[in-house]
């Protein structure tokens, strides 16, 4: 039988974790102190977001690995107009991608596509809009660039505050509508300099299950199952999400109805997300 085409690349998002993300020291200018508490605020930057995702399925006692590869630089802009903030993102460029769910071109074609939104002081984006969609990787990454900042209470976060957040991601992966339940435990540690920033750093700890279906193939399929991802990112005293990385294991299983036959999923992936500028 032929594998799924299938990855859950609009996960990235749910949850970060530390790593060798890099910060900038903006040129100079003195980093500014650490407040008493973290909220999202006016910024500008560019994100370089990496992510590697293996999927290995077991059908009929045949194993079968996939391996999905993506890089992408995101421009973002959170301007304050008249006591809202206005949220532009922009794809910048595609320099890699790869896998069975895009074509040579998706990622050109992908290029230039802008979102917009606004932003809340604890990262909820409002009124998520894309210029785009109809490309492929567009419509995989929208549902995860609508959760690209990690969420903190409203009323900001402080060092060793510890808070909950839940997430429902409904997204589209070769032809299967996957509906992912997420819940995040976060945990805000000490703040300290990041690359001439200060900065507050976090970590994450994320259950979730997965459910849905579709046609593939010309066979109806679907599939449930269960994850976890762990991580951890970084938040600067100036505002801004400065990126960090996390780790995804998910177990699943696409059940083909005509065939009466459950197919074992395992999934692995890696994301993280620096700051280039």
């Amino acid at each position: 039988m032929k594998r799924l085409a299938f990855s859950l690349l609009a996960l990235s998002g749910v949850a970060l974790a530390a790593c060798g993300t890099s910060g900038t020291s903006g040129g100079g200018t003195p980093s500014p102190a650490a407040p008493a508490r973290f909220s999202y605020g006016p910024f500008t930057a560019q994100y370089q977001i990496s992510s590697h995702t293996r999927v290995q399925q077991d059908i009929q006692g045949q194993v079968q690995v996939s391996e999905f590869g993506l890089v992408y630089f995101l421009s973002v802009s959170a301007a304050d107009e008249e006591g809202v903030t206005r949220l532009t993102m922009t794809l910048d460029s595609v320099p890699q991608l790869s896998g069975p769910l895009f074509s040579p071109s998706t990622g050109a074609d992908a290029a230039g596509t802008t979102f917009t939104g606004i932003l809340s002081p604890g990262g909820e984006i409002l009124d998520f809009q894309a210029s785009n969609t109809t490309n492929t990787l567009v419509e995989q990454l929208r549902p995860g660039l609508s959760r690209f900042f990690p969420r903190v209470p409203l009323g900001g976060v402080e060092a060793g505050q510890a808070w909950t957040d839940s997430v429902e991601i409904s997204s589209e992966s070769g032809g299967l509508d996957i509906l992912v339940e997420a819940t995040a435990q976060f945990q805000a540690h000490d703040w300290g300099d990041r690359n001439g920033v200060r900065a507050l750093s976090a970590s994450s700890d994320t259950d979730y299950t997965l459910s849905g279906g579709g046609m593939q193939g010309g066979s109806e399929i679907t599939i449930d199952g269960t994850g976890v991802s762990h991580g951890g990112f970084f938040l600067g005293a100036d505002g801004r999400f400065l990126g960090g990385a996390s780790a995804d294991t998910a177990h699943m299983s696409a059940f083909v109805v005509a065939m009466g036959m459950d197919i074992p999923i395992l999934q692995t992936r890696v994301d993280t997300v620096a700051v280039v500028r």
